[in-house]
C-alpha cells in the first residue's frame, strides 16, 4: 500500500494575558509512504479517542513542528519531487526534507504573520518525482471553533498531578466529533530538552483529563525573551481536524489532505 498524508496547521498562541500578545504558527507537512503489513498501523492522523501520548522531540524544528511526530509516524520513503506547491492567497513552496518522502515548510513571513486563514480556500500540488506522479488537491480551511474555558496565558500547570482541561465549542460533524489537545514544554531556549504530548477526546464532553503519567514526562518549563517580553517555553492548544479530502496520483494508492486551526496559550508546566 502506498499512501500520502498532507496536513496544514494554523495555531493562534497567546503568551501574555493581553489579547494582542499572540504568536501565529502556520506550517505544512506531507509524507509519501510505502507500507508493509507490519507498518500499516503507522498510517494515521491524530490519536485514538481517550488516549494521550508523549514523546521527547529535541531541537528547534520540533519546537515549530513537533506535533508532526505524534500525528504521522509513516516511513516517508516515496519521492514525490523536490518540492510541493501550496497556494492560499499566494504560492508557497513546501520543500523535501529528511529523506525521500517528507516535506515541510513554515508558512509565516515577516510581512504577514499568518498565511492560513479559517475558511480560506487552498490547494496543494506536486509535479511528481521518482515514485509518485503529478497531483493536485484543493480544500477549504475549517474554523477555530474550540476555546479553552479554564486555561489562560502564563498559567501554571502541575507536572506531578493530572490536569483536567475544559473547553467550549466543537463541531460534531468533523474529526468524528473529537477534539485534539496538544502541548509541549522546553527546559530552555536551546530546545534540547523538549517533550510533546497529544490527546484526543469527544468534543461533546467539554473536558479531558491529561494523566499525571503524561505530564510527568515534560521538563519544567523555561522562559524565552523577545525584546522586553518574557514568555514561557510551554504551550497548550486545542482544535479539531477537518474531515480529510482524498486525492490520488500515479504511484499512489490513496492520499488525504486535512487542516486544523488551534487556539492555545503559553503556559508553565511546573
Amino acid at each position: 500500500m502506498t499512501f500520502s498524508f498532507i496536513r496544514l496547521e494554523d495555531a493562534i498562541m497567546r503568551f501574555q494575558k493581553l489579547s494582542v500578545a499572540a504568536s501565529y504558527s502556520d506550517f505544512a507537512t506531507a509524507t509519501f509512504s510505502s507500507y508493509s503489513p507490519s507498518t500499516a498501523g503507522l498510517a494515521q492522523y491524530g490519536v485514538s479517542s481517550g488516549y494521550c501520548i508523549a514523546v521527547p522531540c529535541p531541537g528547534f524544528r520540533c519546537a515549530v513542528n513537533g506535533a508532526y511526530t505524534l500525528s504521522d509516524m509513516s516511513p516517508a520513503n516515496l519521492d514525490a519531487g523536490s518540492a510541493l506547491s501550496l497556494t492560499s492567497g499566494g504560492p508557497m513552496p513546501v520543500p523535501k526534507v529528511n529523506g525521500a518522502g517528507e516535506y515541510w515548510a513554515v508558512l509565516n513571513s515577516n510581512t504577514d504573520p499568518r498565511y492560513l486563514w479559517p475558511g480560506a480556500a487552498y490547494s496543494v500540488s506536486g509535479t511528481g518525482g521518482k515514485s509518485v506522479g503529478a497531483f493536485s488537491v484543493s480544500g477549504r480551511g475549517g474554523l477555530a471553533g474550540v476555546q479553552f474555558t479554564n486555561v489562560t496565558a502564563t498559567q501554571a500547570i502541575p507536572r506531578k498531578a493530572a490536569f483536567t482541561v475544559q473547553w467550549s465549542g466543537g463541531d460534531p460533524s468533523i474529526q468524528s466529533g473529537q477534539v485534539t489537545l496538544g502541548g509541549y514544554s522546553a527546559a530552555d531556549s536551546t530546545y534540547n530538552r523538549l517533550t510533546y504530548f497529544q490527546c484526543q477526546g469527544p468534543a461533546s464532553a467539554g473536558q479531558l483529563t491529561i494523566p499525571a503519567s503524561i505530564l510527568s514526562m515534560l521538563p519544567a518549563t523555561g522562559t524565552g525573551q523577545s525584546g522586553s517580553i518574557t514568555y514561557p517555553l510551554g504551550w497548550l492548544w486545542i482544535g479539531q481536524y477537518d474531515n480529510p479530502v482524498s486525492f490520488s496520483a500515479p504511484g499512489l494508492d490513496s492520499g488525504i489532505i486535512t487542516d486544523i486551526f488551534f487556539n492555545g496559550f503559553g503556559v508553565y508546566f511546573q
